[in-house]
């Protein structure tokens, strides 16, 4: 039986940390997508006084991931603008991804893994 070496191991690890980074990449770019297409949606139908996208949707979007999509959604479309409460929890989750990006980005944080 070959036993591995250390190289050979740490190639396996590297492979899978970048593997996961992709996978967490292409998982970003989808919920964006998604959440500005959201809110295009919902201006579009807005306009038109069709059955709306719920405001509680809508923040789930941003919370799972999807904050950037919903400002620029809010932007390009000009939608929710006025909502002050919707604003507020759209803004916390924006800043507590931010921090959690600036967390896993940290030193400290990736010496515990």
């Amino acid at each position: 039986m070959k036993i591995p070496s250390v190289f050979s191991l740490g190639q396996a690890v590297l492979i899978g940390y970048a593997a996961l980074m992709w996978i967490a990449i292409s998982y970003l770019w989808v919920i964006n997508t998604l959440t500005l297409l959201a809110f295009g949606w919902d201006k579009l139908r807005a306009r038109r006084k069709r059955g709306r996208i719920k405001e509680r949707r809508l923040l789930w979007l941003a919370a799972l991931g999807g904050s950037p999509g919903a400002l620029v959604g809010r932007w390009i479309f000009r939608h929710k603008s006025r909502k002050g409460r919707f604003s507020l929890w759209l803004f916390g989750w924006f800043v507590a991804q931010v921090l959690m990006v600036c967390l896993i980005a940290s030193k400290d944080f990736r010496g515990l893994f």
